[in-house]
């Protein structure tokens, strides 16, 4: 989706902080199931992330994402 092509410009940008055990789950494990890639937790996909929108959102704001 969009918000995984965002999230993953941020990483390799490191403009996002992530836990030194930040792990992303397998493609198995993760199919089917709710995952957040900007919280590393499963419940809610990260395109409906609130967190991430509003971090997204502030880097458009702050020029450094057009």
């Amino acid at each position: 989706t969009r918000a995984d092509k965002v999230i993953y410009v941020f990483l390799k940008d490191k403009q996002i902080p992530l836990s030194d055990d930040h792990k992303n789950p397998s493609f198995e494990q993760r199919k089917g199931k709710r995952y957040c890639e900007f919280h590393n937790i499963f419940g809610h996909w990260t395109n409906s992330c609130l967190r991430f929108r509003d971090m997204v959102q502030k880097t458009i704001d702050e020029g450094r994402l057009i």
